[in-house]
């Protein structure tokens, strides 16, 4: 089963980069994923129905985005292509052996994850590609996704940045405050005290 998912990743990898071969791509996908449910038809059906979510919405995108201004599609595929490149190494070195001691289905799914990021990634669905990775298992075995999301969608990122320093600023302020009105409050008790002191002892 893993052969099989090599080939089709590989060829997808092949043809993914070269402007007028998307159709190609597109019916590929399709053709896998028919073959894929025919042949595995015993699968958690978690697992099958987020790759084939994945594989059509990369077959959407390459066949409505950019088939029709393949320039643009290669200037903007070069820095996340590679970043998805080295991804997919990183998830493998650190990460094969273990994942398929547990669940060779895992394999599978990681693999077509981050050809999708190599793919898809900068896309108009890259929100609902996030939405399906945060769901899938690279979300759960915290495989970069907050890496992923900062360098796919760069305002969100700064947004997050900005509130959590909205949110640091608050409790620095309410912390000064605190402290302020509890040294007030510390002199006001202090002169109250010394006052009293001075009704009974006469002035000091």
């Amino acid at each position: 089963m893993l052969t099989e998912l090599h080939k089709f990743l590989y060829e997808i990898k092949n043809i993914s980069h070269k402007p007028f071969q998307k159709e190609k791509v597109y019916d590929y996908m399709w053709a896998f994923k028919e073959e894929f449910l025919e042949k595995n038809k015993n699968i958690d059906s978690y697992y099958t129905k987020k790759i084939i979510q994945i594989i059509i919405i990369m077959g959407d995108e390459i066949l409505i985005q950019n088939m029709n201004n393949p320039e643009e599609w290669i200037n903007n595929t070069g820095e996340l292509y590679l970043f998805g490149t080295n991804m997919g190494e990183t998830i493998f070195q650190k990460y094969v052996d273990e994942i398929i001691d547990n669940n060779i289905f895992n394999v599978m799914f990681i693999e077509i994850a981050t050809i999708g990021i190599e793919i898809g990634l900068h896309t108009s669905r890259k929100k609902e590609l996030m939405e399906i990775y945060k769901e899938n298992i690279l979300y759960d075995i915290n495989l970069v996704p907050y890496e992923t999301f900062r360098i796919i969608n760069n305002k969100s990122y700064w947004s997050f940045k900005k509130i959590c320093g909205s949110i640091l600023i608050v409790f620095f302020l309410l912390n000064e405050g605190m402290y302020y009105f509890s040294i007030k409050q510390h002199m006001k008790n202090t002169s109250i005290i010394v006052s009293k002191i001075r009704k009974i002892y006469g002035t000091l």
